[in-house]
């Protein structure tokens, strides 16, 4: 599944110009409005009760948690969980691991920080790979790198 089809056909990020990957509310922006594929994504988060997500993208080969908004940490006990979780989840590929704005950068309007603040979701944006747009060859690979590590964040959740 993707969140801008449109854009996935035309192999590029954007929907009406903006990019999806920053187009959620954030704490400091709490009334932000989002284009239509991501305000379905946050529509169909609402109307279910799921208690993490995994947001996954090409490229950068990292798993990173809250917050993206600022480089502020979560308070100790979400922290804890989260960097022992991904450190955990990063032995089974090596990836880096860690707050998204100290792992890679500052990103206002992430999906991980939204559902995390909104809905109390353990959710994390993975860097997969290290090509923006792998072979079909090297999907299986990729693929293989990211199972265990998956299945340790699922299990994770209580």
């Amino acid at each position: 599944p993707v969140v801008n089809p449109d854009g996935y056909v035309r192999r590029e990020r954007y929907a009406n110009g903006i990019d999806p990957n920053r187009d959620y509310p954030w704490p400091e922006d709490s009334n932000h409005s989002s284009n239509p594929c991501v305000s379905a994504i946050i529509k169909f988060y609402e109307t279910h009760a799921i208690k993490a997500s995994i947001d996954f993208h090409a490229f950068g080969e990292m798993i990173m948690y809250p917050w993206a908004y600022t480089y502020q940490s979560l308070p100790t006990f979400e922290n804890d969980f989260f960097d022992q979780v991904t450190g955990q989840m990063a032995k089974h590929n090596g990836y880096v691991f860690g707050q998204i704005s100290k792992v890679i950068y500052v990103a206002k309007g992430s999906s991980a920080d939204f559902y995390y603040w909104k809905h109390g979701s353990w959710a994390l944006g993975i860097e997969v790979g290290t090509q923006k747009v792998p072979t079909s060859s090297q999907i299986p690979k990729i693929i293989q790198e990211n199972s265990e590590s998956t299945w340790t964040f699922v299990e994770s959740i209580k």
